[in-house]
């Protein structure tokens, strides 16, 4: 009878003890309304892919994602097929913002509505608590850029109503702005979060860079090791070996009529790479004033060469992509292809080039003398000293 109690006493313990022993992985757990009716993810980069879950059971009002990650990673989450999530535009959509949260082994819960999950409340990890100090205000100015996009979309044409979108681009500059002094403010304050690593790695080429690599330098070691601190690293390096006053990496490709381009063919010229894609419109938009720089300057020896990355799966549409958006856009310098074998030769890697658009410009011996992200009037003065205009 004794052995027998013992044995129940035994059993009740060992049921006991593997009832709180904490599950190994994360446990994502997602309350929303309409859940039922609606298809959730949760994606996050790994190397160089994207890993989607999109795996999990519906208990008692709650999504539960379970899963593992081999170290903390930056994870969105996103509603599939919710219309006021996204604008509708000509030849697509542009999808709206999706919540993002420091993804670790631990239990994770999210609560918002079904069609702004950027606004949603994330609690779990002390990533996610550190994350909190500002995660608000951050959401804030988010949520304001998407408002007035769809109101813009809506209500406007691009085409025609320039003027208009051209308020919206200043609206959401004004508000990235803000976003990104937020973010740096949190970098140095926090060294040892791996937010701060994320936030650092999203703000690369909005900040000066030496400002980038102080506050690299500032973090903690022990989170340079982790992917988004190495590429930051990585990042750093080919800045720092296509500086100023540095020689321009070589360029061997097919231009847009299939005939081999060497950049060293250009030597005597000062040239001008742009790193532009058919899906960027700032880059697009560019365009126009970019072909009054070349008619006023090409005669005094002045070249672009364009260097298009395309985001289209396969290589065959991205060329298509590409062809297709010079013709519009009727650009008539010299123009090569990233993604034609692109094993052999990545240009946009080897000028560590991370924003769209970026020009660099070379002096007449292939020098760097500039290096240009987004756009401004920089550009425009720089060469009217160099040709003294």
């Amino acid at each position: 009878m004794k052995s027998t109690i013992m044995m129940f006493f035994a059993l009740v313990c060992f049921t006991l003890s593997c009832s709180n022993k904490k599950e190994k992985g994360y446990i994502v757990k997602l309350k929303t309304d309409n859940l039922k009716n609606n298809k959730v993810i949760i994606y996050y980069p790994l190397k160089d892919s994207m890993v989607v879950d999109s795996t999990y059971t519906y208990e008692k009002g709650w999504a539960i994602f379970r899963g593992e990650v081999s170290e903390p990673v930056i994870a969105s989450i996103a509603a599939k097929s919710t219309p006021d999530n996204s604008i509708e535009i000509k030849g697509g959509l542009i999808p709206g913002p999706v919540g993002e949260f420091v993804l670790t082994n631990d239990e994770i819960t999210i609560e918002g509505d079904i069609n702004n999950l950027h606004l949603a409340t994330i609690k779990g990890g002390k990533a996610n608590q550190e994350w909190s100090s500002i995660k608000k205000e951050q959401s804030r100015l988010i949520n304001e850029n998407w408002l007035e996009m769809k109101r813009i979309y809506t209500s406007y044409d691009p085409d025609k109503d320039t003027v208009e979108f051209d308020r919206l681009t200043n609206f959401i500059e004004r508000n990235n702005e803000k976003e990104k002094d937020l973010n740096t403010n949190f970098i140095l304050k926090n060294p040892n979060s791996i937010v701060s690593v994320y936030l650092l790695y999203k703000i690369q080429n909005a900040i000066d860079f030496n400002l980038l690599e102080k506050l690299y330098n500032g973090l903690n070691n022990d989170l340079k090791t982790i992917s988004y601190a190495k590429e930051l690293e990585s990042y750093i390096k080919k800045n720092k070996s296509t500086a100023i006053g540095m020689q321009a990496f070589p360029i061997n490709k097919n231009d847009i009529n299939g005939k081999p381009f060497d950049l060293q063919s250009l030597k005597g010229k000062y040239v001008l790479l742009d790193f532009w894609g058919s899906w960027c419109m700032p880059c697009r938009k560019s365009h126009p004033h970019m072909k009054e720089l070349y008619k006023k300057y090409k005669a005094e020896g002045f070249e672009i060469v364009g260097i298009a990355q395309e985001e289209s799966p396969t290589y065959e549409k991205s060329r298509k992509s590409w062809l297709e958006a010079v013709k519009k856009d009727d650009i008539h310098w010299i123009q090569v292809l990233n993604n034609e074998d692109i094993k052999r030769s990545d240009i946009v890697k080897d000028y560590g080039i991370t924003a769209f658009p970026t020009k660099i410009l070379l002096d007449r011996d292939g020098k760097i003398i500039a290096r240009y992200v987004g756009e401004n009037n920089d550009l425009d003065i720089k060469l009217e000293t160099l040709f003294k205009r």
